[in-house]
């Protein structure tokens, strides 16, 4: 084998190791093998980077199978690529250079605690569309990075000189998020600091048998930070940056059944290959390359709808540096056309009676997959049809009567969904701390739970009217109670207890909401949910320190009763139930190890300018005159309102 094999099993012993295996792709599907971005033809057949256990490899050898170790990764960054903290800076930079383009935000934390950050590109508060470009999922993937802070840089300089970038970013929002894995980054490791493989840990056709995959889905800080960022935001398309291949790939990743986007998928990949200046770049169906379970693009494509893809960038995971400013390069021109030359329908689906936003689903038929709203009934996807060909979608939302509606590219349309016959249940909203049992109490003889983006959730009756979910295992935010009595839209809140990252308390004065607690992060949004409708509308934020945020809520005065509370802020999803009554929280103790704004592994951590937190509809502070209303603040795990 040309190693010798018991110090390659002393290895094994520690962990996976990387190795070459020249076999057919078919014989690694098998326990304890797990690809890692690498495929090559030798003088003796196929040749496929894997990771592989102790059992796997010597079941390989058995078999009669070859293998050789790969390189391993430099013990340290290789000069010229950015470390987890100078990408903070670079980042930084971005946004105090471009104040009015920008907004940083704290997406998460990693396992280590390093600051997962996300930089929105745009020059409108209400775009069209939102794209999202990652990178290093995989820590020693470097290029990966690079070429999507390079991507950021283009966009921003390229605003006001050239006019197709201009135009664009006048119209949609992008967030590039360079770093997924900074802790991977800095240990040049594949593995985030858990040793779970990241793009194996998302929740759609996840295998507890794929190779790193995590206990459960969804187990890791980084991967939570990209669920939470694709909640709050209605993405169109992405793009995934790896190294180890040169190729695009698109869902499928799990199975070789085509979906119903396939030719549009294809088409796509395609001419990103065309456009990419890389020599023998090449597109593929991501299960006819090799399968994998858990990743990032089946996760955002079947969950969501998100038309994302899978990019990698350099035959070798790490080059040379000035290897990778070629690769900049050369996919630079691929990157910018992804995003201009998509024909897209979009608009925002509203109750029609009230006219605010609702999650809905949309449902093109024979021509692609189903897709979501977000939160606040936004929408919009590509259409496999011609520019000026309407694209029909059915529109359906519990508790709405459903809509077929035709949408022509470039022409934005408000659908007002009627409501149906289903009754509206009058349960009070009920909070779920994910540190609790999960226990509340209803009656009738079925409760199930369902979100956009999520599977649906069958409660478990534990008798006399009281059921019981895992909150632990659902995702932070608002869900939908569907009974066969009726429907009680986002009535049920999981909310994420944080020793460091919490809401402690609420006080009213005037028309401003004030939360006081811990590490209010950058980029931190906040919605409204009010009235038996359960209508999202996005507040506006007047201050934000790390220990407090102030809220206009002058425009809920005019809303009906009960007002709910949702916040984004680093990385978590904190509720707060009915904010002009009890104030209900989720609280826990408080320990020494806080986050603060200037305590992360950074020599320079990154600062924020008060001037780029965006506020939802821009409005500027206003301070009433009424006294001030303190608040309840009570721990508990189920709360029904009297």
């Amino acid at each position: 084998m040309g190693w010798p094999f018991l110090w390659v099993m002393s290895a094994a012993a520690q962990g996976p190791v990387d190795v070459w295996v020249t076999a057919p792709r078919h014989v690694l599907d098998r326990p304890g093998v797990g690809f890692a971005e690498g495929s090559a033809v030798g003088a003796d057949g196929a040749r496929w980077r894997v990771l592989a256990t102790e059992d796997a490899l010597q079941s390989l050898s058995e078999d009669g199978y070859t293998w050789t170790l790969a390189p391993p990764p430099p013990p340290d960054l290789p000069a010229g690529y950015r470390s987890p903290d100078a990408m903070v800076q670079a980042l930084n930079t971005l946004a105090m250079d471009h104040p009015t383009l920008t907004t940083l935000t704290e997406l998460g934390h990693s396992a280590l605690g390093r600051p997962i950050l996300g930089l929105r590109i745009s020059a409108t508060d209400h775009p069209r569309a939102q794209w999202r470009i990652l990178g290093a999922h995989h820590g020693d993937e470097l290029p990966s990075g690079e070429v999507v802070i390079d991507f950021a840089q283009t966009l921003l300089e390229g605003f006001g000189g050239d006019p197709d970038l201009t135009a664009f970013l006048e119209r949609d929002a992008v967030w590039v998020v360079p770093h997924v894995n900074p802790d991977g980054v800095a240990a040049m490791s594949r593995q985030n600091a858990d040793g779970v493989d990241l793009n194996r840990n998302y929740d759609y056709e996840w295998s507890v048998d794929a190779l790193g995959s995590g206990d459960v889905p969804f187990s890791e800080p980084e991967s939570r930070a990209i669920r939470a960022l694709t909640d709050w935001n209605p993405f169109v398309a992405g793009l995934s940056y790896h190294s180890g291949a040169t190729n695009i790939g698109w869902a499928w990743n799990w199975t070789d059944d085509d979906s119903r986007d396939d030719e549009l998928l294809e088409a796509m990949a395609d001419r990103y290959a065309e456009r990419c200046q890389t020599d023998g770049f090449w597109s593929t169906n991501g299960a006819a390359w090799y399968p994998t379970r858990g990743d990032t693009n089946d996760w955002s494509f079947g969950r969501y709808g998100i038309l994302d893809f899978t990019v990698e960038l350099t035959l070798t995971k790490a080059p040379s540096f000035d290897r990778s400013l070629a690769v900049v390069e050369e996919h630079r021109d691929a990157m910018v056309d992804f995003l201009l030359h998509h024909p897209i329908v979009s608009g925002q689906v509203v109750d029609a009676a009230t006219g605010q936003g609702i999650g809905a689903r949309l449902d093109p038929g024979a021509l692609g997959e189903p897709s979501w709203t977000g939160p606040r009934g936004d929408f919009a996807r590509i259409s496999p049809l011609s520019e000026d060909t309407p694209l029909t979608l059915t529109v359906n939302a519990p508790g709405y009567t459903s809509a077929d509606i035709a949408v022509t590219p470039g022409v934005p349309i408000t659908v007002a969904l009627l409501p149906d016959e289903t009754p509206r249940l009058s349960t009070d909203s009920i909070l779920l701390s994910q540190g609790g049992d999960g226990t509340f109490f209803l009656q009738a003889p079925r409760v199930t739970l369902t979100r956009p983006g999520n599977p649906a959730v069958v409660a478990t009756s534990l008798g006399e009217g009281r059921w019981q979910v895992d909150p632990q295992a659902m995702a932070p935010g608002a869900w939908d109670m569907v009974t066969s009595d009726g429907i009680a839209p986002r009535s049920v809140f999981i909310g994420e207890v944080d020793d460091r990252i919490r809401i402690d308390a609420v006080s009213l004065q005037g028309d401003t909401l004030t939360l006081t607690g811990q590490h209010f992060g950058p980029g931190l949004q906040a919605d409204a949910i009010v009235g038996d409708r359960r209508g999202r509308i996005a507040l506006p934020i007047l201050d934000r320190a790390h220990r407090s945020v102030q809220l206009d809520v002058r425009m809920l005065r005019a809303e009906p009763t009960p007002v709910d509370l949702l916040l984004w802020t680093g990385g978590y999803q904190l509720s707060v139930l009915d904010v002009f009554g009890e104030g209900l929280v989720d609280v826990s103790a408080p320990l020494d190890n806080e986050l603060t704004d200037s305590l992360f592994p950074s020599d320079t951590p990154y600062q924020h300018p008060e001037s780029v937190i965006r506020s939802g509809c821009g409005v500027t502070g206003h301070r009433g005159g009424a006294g001030l209303l303190p608040f309840a603040l009570l721990l508990v795990t189920t709360r029904r309102r009297r």
